[in-house]
């Protein structure tokens, strides 16, 4: 296989040919150049490397100079100037050489003989070719229902694995795809939705580490739920439980005596603690009465009151009512917390949003924590009143009402409840997401695939019969077994079919076949075998009448086709029926097998080659090894590659590429020729980008003005709904000026970009007068050809893209 030219100077019309394209030479290559910009010295430098060359020698010395360099890439090595003539490739080339050499040079029409003359026309070989016509067309419709669900698969199949590869990193879809027998049961949006699943399972553990520390921040979140923390069976015990302070208070209004006074001098720091320094002599007093009863202050005696006053210090600071107190204040304090702010609507804010927000992990729960409730508030505040009430008299017994206790008590379960049920299901997800391995999941999202491809296909809404009575991959089954067998019937009569060949004037049989590919039913040919020279005779078949040369009777188009059609008859004899070597191994080139003069036949050549080329029913594998297109007409460039991209072997194989007239060298088609539509559009296109400095001046100096002729011509015409001048024909840009003077007068007068209705008209008939021949002077005076300048012609192209755009405002 080429895949490079890496080097062509001092070659034909090339000083120095560079490629810059990002894409070596591929299977099929479509190459897209103006006239004269170096096609044919292209073809013929890969006509030097074939076998199949004449007189090679010749070739190589009009090409080549004594300088000339020609480093060729090719699988099997790099040829250059020294053993390109040596080259003995398998390479046919349809070009204006091979024309010359093979068909007509413009003074005799000679077709030579193709290597292997094959006799194809027999009693014999007359009844397989029917037997093979029948077995064809059967295999052509059992085929055609075969690519009908496989295209069915397809469609199915593409967005799946697209969404898989946007999805999964670092695997592919190998071998996943199931065959259009293979059948499975299931329910497609229950299949769908566990695929759904096991992608948001994979981008879980994917981001495992990740996914379960966020999930332990949720759970951490519910801390910050307000419980109400009250044990009601120990409230209730010390509320009903008496404790006496008669001796307490005596105590107590002397601590505070002596508080009071001490913050009055201003020397409680220096004392400190009153009431400590009160319960500290207490315990001093116990172990006085066990030495001699004597206050250890003063030294008094205090042997006959010592008993009452130690009664007044156990009283005072006994554990029963600092219990009593710490209960009591803990609680008032929690209590008066949760009243300082709204901890029911709180609490109903963050449980919600929990839940929200678990959801995201394919967590479900209910959310059970109500909002502001003010019986529950009553009966808190309730319960705080009892509260104070007993740290005020702690010698009385204390009842709660029962119905504030249970609306608290059922608050606290509802708060305990919701949180063990989210932590139990967060935990649950979290051990889940430890136990996965991705690999795993990868290998059920493919197996999910496959089976969605295969129930999807075989729905009814899918079935390619109307009758719907087996489904597709029954359909598919029964089909390829029978085209197996008509595979087999066909190869079994195509054997027959070769060992009757015998030698045949095959040369005329296909080249006439050929030509009415082409629609060019109105003569045949017939080679006399007898002459060298002039060996063609043309028949026309209305009339019957015969020419012997047809250098004045048939067109430049009808000539091109004859040639080309002789190329195609020459490929199918020694290549594809009467040769051992394999076409396989063959390249075939073909430069510009559409005439100038002849845009009719481009859909039909375009398909010819196409289907040529590769689509061998018989043998789908009898493919060339390499191709490559060089045409001038990007009608035809478009028409091969939509052709050619729809044959799945072949679609991912081909590159397009542009062959500059200037500075010559090969790039990749640019995306303004590869999204060619129609000339208007390109021609347009081209304007712009000059204007816009994305083309240079020497690229399109010799042809924009006459570009923007035929863009006025265009956009004119359909703007104004004019097919036909006053003497009914195609109206010219006179015409159209003046038919755009009198609807103007329709119309008031606005301003655009600097143009006025007047403005655009003289515009107009300028551009006419830059785009006309007699803009470069009188033709038949002419002493030398001068371009118009690059500023000059910069400024007709911003003109006339102004003149368009102000007339496109005027709606007619």
């Amino acid at each position: 296989m080429i895949t490079k030219f890496n080097s062509i100077k001092k070659v034909g019309c090339y000083e120095d040919l560079t490629t810059n394209a990002n894409k070596p030479f591929d299977k099929v290559n479509i190459l897209f150049g103006n006239n004269g910009s170096g096609k044919t010295t292209f073809s013929n430098i890969l006509y030097l490397l074939s076998k199949h060359c004449k007189d090679k020698q010749t070739l190589f010395d009009e090409l080549t100079e004594s300088d000339s360099e020609i480093e060729i890439e090719t699988t099997n090595g790099k040829i250059s100037l020294k053993n390109i003539i040596a080259s003995e490739l398998d390479i046919y080339v349809f070009n204006s050489k091979f024309v010359s050499d093979s068909v007509y040079n413009g003074n005799t029409s000679n077709i030579d003989s193709f290597s292997n003359e094959i006799k194809l026309t027999n009693e014999k070989i007359n009844l397989i070719d029917k037997e093979i016509e029948i077995v064809l067309k059967r295999s052509t419709k059992i085929n055609y229902w075969i690519k009908e669900i496989q295209n069915k698969l397809d469609a199915i199949w593409k967005p799946l694995a697209d969404d898989f590869q946007s999805k999964i990193s670092n695997s592919r879809l190998t071998n996943v795809k199931p065959d259009i027998t293979y059948k499975v049961e299931g329910d497609i949006s229950k299949l769908r939705n566990e695929l759904s699943k096991l992608y948001w399972n994979y981008d879980n553990v994917s981001k495992q580490s990740g996914t379960i520390a966020r999930l332990s921040a949720i759970k951490e979140r519910l801390s910050t739920l307000s419980e109400i923390r009250i044990d009601f069976e120990n409230l209730n015990a010390f509320l009903e439980h008496p404790i006496s302070l008669s001796a307490k208070n005596n105590l107590k209004e002397r601590i505070n005596k002596y508080q009071q006074k001490s913050e009055e001098k201003k020397i409680q720091n220096q004392i400190g603690d009153v009431n400590d320094w009160f319960k500290k002599g207490g315990r001093l007093l116990f172990l006085s009465k066990d030495i001699d009863s004597h206050c250890p202050l003063c030294n008094s005696d205090l042997t006959d009151n010592i008993d009452s006053i130690l009664q007044e210090y156990t009283s005072h600071y006994s554990e029963a009512i600092i219990k009593l107190f710490d209960f009591l204040d803990n609680l008032v304090n929690h209590i008066e917390k949760l009243k300082s702010f709204d901890f029911l609507s709180a609490n109903y804010e963050i449980s919600t949003d929990i839940v929200e927000t678990i959801k995201l992990y394919d967590i479900k729960a209910d959310n059970f924590v109500f909002d502001r409730n003010e019986d529950l508030l009553s009966s808190l505040e309730s319960v705080l009143l009892k509260l104070k009430e007993k740290k005020s008299a702690p010698d009385s017994t204390i009842k709660i009402d029962g119905s504030a206790v249970e609306l608290i008590q059922a608050y606290q379960e509802i708060i305990r409840k919701f949180i063990n049920t989210i932590e139990e299901a967060i935990d649950k997800e979290i051990n889940t997401l430890k136990g996965k391995n991705i690999e795993d999941i990868i290998k059920e999202i493919k197996d999910k695939i496959k089976q969605i491809v295969s129930v999807e296909l075989n729905q009814k809404e899918n079935n390619i019969f109307e009758s719907k009575r087996r489904t597709n991959s029954e359909i598919a089954s029964t089909c390829q077994t029978i085209s197996s067998f008509f595979k087999q019937t066909s190869e079994q009569l195509q054997t027959q079919r070769s060992e009757e060949l015998s030698k045949l004037n095959a040369e005329s049989k296909f080249v006439n076949i050929y030509l009415k590919h082409f629609g060019i039913y109105h003569f045949i040919i017939d080679r006399d075998k007898s002459k060298s020279k002039d060996n063609i005779t043309i028949t026309f078949t209305e009339t019957g009448r015969k020419k012997s040369k047809f250098g004045f009777s048939l067109s430049e188009g009808e000539k091109t086709a004859l040639a080309f059609a002789y190329f195609i008859s020459k490929l199918r004899v020694e290549k594809i029926e009467g040769s051992k070597e394999e076409f396989e191994n063959t390249v075939v080139v073909i430069d510009d097998p559409i005439s100038s003069l002849d845009d009719n036949r481009v859909f039909q050549t375009a398909n010819l080659i196409d289907s040529f080329l590769f689509f061998n029913k018989d043998n789908p594998a009898k493919q060339p090894k390499q191709v490559f297109i060089l045409s001038h007409n990007l009608v035809f460039i478009k028409y091969m590659y939509n052709a050619l991209r729809t044959n799945p072997e072949i679609n991912d194989n081909i590159n397009e590429y542009y062959i500059s007239t200037i500075s010559p060298f090969i790039k990749d088609l640019p995306s303004s020729l590869k999204n060619f539509t129609n000339t208007y559009i390109h021609k347009l296109k081209t304007i712009i980008d000059f204007k816009e400095k994305q083309i240079g001046y020497d690229s399109v100096k010799n042809y924009l003005p006459n570009y923007m002729r035929i863009v006025l011509e265009t956009f004119l015409g359909f703007k104004l709904a004019k097919v036909n001048d006053d003497k009914g024909r195609l109206p010219g840009l006179d015409s159209l000026i003046k038919a755009m003077v009198t609807e103007f007068k329709n119309y008031e007068d606005r301003e655009l970009d600097g143009l006025n209705k007047d403005r655009v008209i003289e515009r107009l008939n300028h551009l006419k007068k830059i785009s006309d021949h007699e803009s470069h002077g009188n033709i038949h005076k002419a002493e030398e050809f001068i371009f118009i300048s690059e500023a000059e012609l910069r400024q007709f192209a911003k003109n006339t893209i102004q003149v368009i755009n102000y007339i496109d405002e005027f709606h007619f």
